[in-house]
């Protein structure tokens, strides 16, 4: 492994002689470096470190040229630099880019370059230079302080660069000393790794000289160096590994080993990652990750690492461990730890027994046997019925133990044993209670067989059962935290419990779903810490989320035992695992940051692999046909730490209702993915259980083109179109129909006119000579037998002349408004009743004088006007008439009064000639209007005629 470098985006990149590879952090994979035409590069032997760009291309060498690779496009493009007109063709080696001019700059033959990364010019950066490795320090400014190694030579070389001076001057300082590598300390002084250790060289001193930075040790090859952020250094020393140097001090005071003890005994190259933790690579032995901070879970007693029974913690501080074995171990508040059963023989010990601390004694049982150690010595007592396993401590009172024959209370008095049995808690068969639990001062749980639970109140100075608990399974621990809930946990998980019953509470996180809990105790913040079978979880009552802490934060194991957990005074607590006691602040536990990026390391569709411009790594959005619709992803997270609660969290969303879960590095697929627009949302779940980074890609299924918005548009503007041109069709032939109408009834019209003017002019002409011949006669020539038919001639003459002009007004087209009608009526009324020596009285009021009257309607309205006169004439002996003519909003109104005899009986249809009332009314019918007559004997008639009309706008 040569050279190792990280991108801003998480990415490690590992370059030597077999090429270019992208590192994760748990897989690795080749990076093929193909050009824009897709030629794979025959030069693959890296030479140099990746150096970022702004926009995320790397810049390396190789042996004849340096290259650029995209990791967005996945294409390499290859560079060298000209020099008197010639193609240098060895010793590049990129080291640094300036972001301010966007220049590259590296070593290529014998001197150092600036390369203008978008145009390509480059320019000399310093005079000829003989090192092999370049670090780059910032001045202030624009200037910088270039430290040229010369590895197994003597001497370094000091260049500053400022701007406008170019190329600048290389000067060798420190002839005596093989400089390897070099980190500046502040603008006036710079660490040397050197061959011999470390050296510090002062440029404020007159004479620039290397002096010895740890005088007295570690005079080995330092092959790196790197800054933390607390501002310790870390030194790669050549055969001894990674040393945390504190520079107040100028001590090492820490050689930091990997989880599994093992030092970085062959380190190379360290390398910060994005997290603040350190990756150093071994000579042939890959890559070592060293963490930031010491681990927050430890070992407080290396020395035993047997399975511990039970804990204990007195009110002096002292600590009791009682093992598996039997024996039992105090450390006092100076950290020593004691046998308190030393020398005891084997079949005296207290195996898988019990502790319980009263008063200032602490009492021991297990099996038959029961040790009481007080401040004077130890005492045994030996008892014929067999304990259980378990002992309670009560404030003030002796401690129960559970026995055969129930719980009883013991009593040590004068050297003698005694059990105090309690009536309550009797056992009804061997085994019947198997575990109690402390809650406070009045109250405790115990378990008792088959899986129920008694909630057991000793107020009073009674055992009284408060209630009882059943269905949840083997409880090996309870908690009353500090709001009062009480918490049960065992073999089936974690369960609230409460009067009206029990709820479990749901715990699930990664792989991990309700686990087997052996242990549980509370910190001061409120939080549940429970040990399972799988690891360490922390639950927090106040939003229900969880916490997992496994091997990789420290656990000696993941198995807990059944062991009740002590809190010290200063909040750390003591647990129990299946290989020893483990131990940590909670708090600081909690702090930890473990960061994780979920990516795309691959993606087919309908089972091929995608073909893009674009690495699906960096892919933000994926549009595709509806035939290709079936989706596989290969997720994967960069970084480090795997565990039980470790994985990815992923969801379709605009598919998908809830989010599912799957381990780093697998494949997720979506077989016949509908049409529409999604998206992939990855969320990588830290070896914590607590989500870190997220990476989305919006996923578009395109629809058939007979689904698209476009299609319907277009079949939506066909449909109109289609309906449109139909209706032009219907409405051309409607307005051809409406023409020949038109056409027909222009014709008709003319033809009337034609008629109304021969009628006017031979029938009227002739009637009216007809009707002054008879007048003339009779003035003239009448003789008495004569005179009587020439004045019916002259009457009848008259009459008909009158039934022209109305049959010629009807016929009019001319005259066809309410007002003609209207004047009409004004004068054939006028000339008919003056004949009869009748007043007529005309009364007219029209809104729309305009309103067009069809043929039909101003000849059945004259009929029927006509004929009411004639009946006024002929039946009425009236001597006035009045006419009420009237139009108002589209009604016509035609009221005829007299001032008559009236009449009480309908006259008959044949009283005037065939034209009665009944025919009048079938005429006004026939028009749309109605005909009413009001008559009263002596007191006249009243007719009213209306006719709806359209108005004229």
């Amino acid at each position: 492994m040569d050279r190792l470098s990280i991108s801003t985006d998480g990415f490690y990149w590992i370059g030597g002689a077999r090429g270019l590879f992208r590192f994760t952090g748990e897989s690795i994979e080749e990076v093929i470096l193909k050009d824009h035409q897709g030629h794979i590069s025959k030069d693959k032997s890296i030479q140099s470190k990746m150096i970022e760009d702004d926009i995320g291309r790397l810049w390396f060498s190789a042996i004849s040229s340096f290259f650029c690779y995209d990791p967005v496009s996945e294409k390499v493009s290859s560079h060298s630099i000209e020099a008197n007109g010639l193609q240098l063709k060895a010793d590049y080696q990129p080291f640094h880019f300036d972001h301010d001019e966007q220049e590259l700059w590296l070593k290529a033959g014998d001197r150092l370059w600036a390369y203008q990364v978008h145009s390509g010019n480059h320019r000399p950066l310093s005079e000829p230079s003989n090192a092999v490795h370049y670090s780059v320090f910032p001045l202030g400014g624009q200037a910088y302080r270039i430290c040229g190694s010369r590895w197994m030579f003597a001497a370094m070389e000091l260049i500053e660069i400022r701007p406008g001076e170019s190329p600048a001057e290389v000067k060798e300082v420190i002839p005596q000393e093989e400089v390897i590598c070099t980190l500046q300390l502040s603008p006036d002084s710079i660490l040397l790794g050197t061959r011999r250790g470390l050296k510090l060289l002062d440029f404020n001193k007159p004479v620039l000289r290397a002096e010895a930075f740890l005088s007295d040790k570690l005079e080995v090859d330092v092959s790196s160096l790197e800054k933390t952020e607390d501002g310790r250094i870390l030194a790669s020393f050549t055969g001894m590994g990674v040393a945390l140097i504190d520079l107040p001090s100028g001590q090492i005071t820490e050689l930091l080993a990997d989880k599994e003890g093992k030092k970085a005994s062959a380190p190379d190259q360290l390398v910060k990652d994005l997290n603040g933790h350190f990756l150093s690579t071994q000579l042939n032995d890959g890559i070592l990750r060293i963490k930031r901070d010491t681990l927050h879970i430890f070992n407080p007693v290396p020395t035993i690492k047997a399975p511990i029974r039970e804990m204990r913690l007195d009110e002096d501080g002292n600590k009791y461990l009682l093992l598996n074995d039997g024996m039992v171990w105090r450390q006092s508040q100076t950290g020593s730890w004691t046998n308190l059963l030393a020398g005891v023989p084997d079949h005296k010990l207290p195996k898988t027994g019990s502790l319980a601390m009263f008063r200032d004694s602490l009492i021991i049982v297990g099996s038959r046997h029961l040790w009481l150690i007080t401040p004077g010595g130890r005492e045994y007592f030996s008892f014929p019925e067999d304990f259980i396993d378990r002992l309670m401590e009560q404030t003030e009172k002796p401690p129960l133990v559970i026995t055969r024959a129930g719980i009883q209370s013991i009593n040590i008095q004068n050297g003698e044993l005694d059990l105090l049995p309690i009536p309550s808690l009797r056992a009804v068969s061997p085994y019947f209670f198997s575990n109690f639990f402390p809650l406070d001062d009045q109250q405790f749980i115990v378990n008792r067989q088959p899986s129920a639970l008694l909630h057991i109140s000793t107020a009073d100075e009674t055992y009284a059962i408060k209630d009882t608990t059943k269905g949840i399974g083997e409880i090996y621990c309870t908690r009353q935290i500090q709001d009062g809930w009480i918490y049960a946990a065992g073999n089936e998980g974690l369960f609230l419990l409460h009067r009206s019953g029990h709820q479990q509470i749901p715990l699930k996180i990664g792989r991990i779903v309700n686990p087997s809990i052996q242990t549980m105790t509370e910190d001061d913040q409120g939080n549940l810490w429970l040990g399972t079978m799988n690891g360490l979880l922390t639950y927090r009552p106040s939003d229900s989320s969880l916490s997992y802490f496994g091997k990789r934060d420290g656990l000696l194991s993941e198995q807990f035992q059944n062991t009740p957990p002590i809190t010290l005074p200063n909040g750390e607590i003591w647990m129990a695992t299946d290989a020893g006691v483990v131990a940590f602040q909670p708090e600081k536990l909690l702090q930890q940051k473990h960061h994780r990026d979920p990516y795309i390391a691959k993606i087919w569709t309908n089972e091929e692999p995608l073909q893009s411009d674009t690495s699906s790594h960096y892919l933000k959005r994926l549009e595709l046909n509806y035939l290709r619709n079936t989706l596989k992803f290969k997720v994967a997270a960069k970084g480090f730490g795997r565990s039980a609660a470790s994985g990815i969290r992923y969801q379709m969303q605009g598919y998908e209702e809830k989010a599912a879960y799957t381990d780093f590095n697998t494949t997720i697929r979506y077989p016949n993915l509908p049409p529409g627009n999604y998206t992939l949302q990855l969320t990588a779940i830290n070896q914590n259980g607590l989500p870190s980074g997220v990476r989305e890609l919006a996923v578009i299924i395109r629809p058939p083109f007979t689904q698209t918005l476009t299609f319907k548009l277009l079949a939506g503007l066909g449909l109109i179109l289609l309906v449109g041109s139909g209706y032009a069709i219907l409405l051309s032939r409607e307005r051809q129909r409406q023409r020949r109408i038109q056409e027909q009834q222009a014709r008709l019209a003319a033809e009337r006119d034609r008629i109304a003017g021969e009628v006017h002019d031979d029938l009227g002409g002739q009637l009216s000579s007809i009707m002054y011949l008879s007048e003339e006669l009779l003035l003239t020539e009448a003789s008495p037998g004569t005179e009587r038919e020439l004045s019916r001639i002259n009457e009848l003459s008259r009459n008909s002349l009158q039934n022209v002009r109305d049959i010629i007004f009807a016929l009019d087209n001319r005259r066809s408004t309410v007002a003609d009608l209207g004047e009409q009526l004004r004068g054939s009324g006028g000339e008919f009743f003056a004949d009869h020596q009748v007043r007529f009285n005309y009364e007219e009021k029209l809104d729309a004088p305009d309103t067009v009257l069809s043929s039909r309607q101003k000849r059945n309205l004259t009929l029927i006007i006509k004929e009411a006169w004639h009946n006024t004439a002929k039946h009425a002996q009236a001597t006035e008439v009045n006419v009420h003519y009237q139009q108002d909003n589209k009604l016509l109104t035609v009221v005829v009064s007299d001032n008559g005899k009236g009449f009480n009986e309908p006259v008959s249809a044949t009283a005037t000639g065939g034209y009665g009332l009944d025919n009048m009314r079938e005429k006004a019918t026939s028009i749309g209007g109605e005909l009413s007559i009001d008559s009263t004997p002596g007191r006249g008639t009243r007719l009213t005629l209306l006719v709806p009309v359209s108005r004229a706008d």
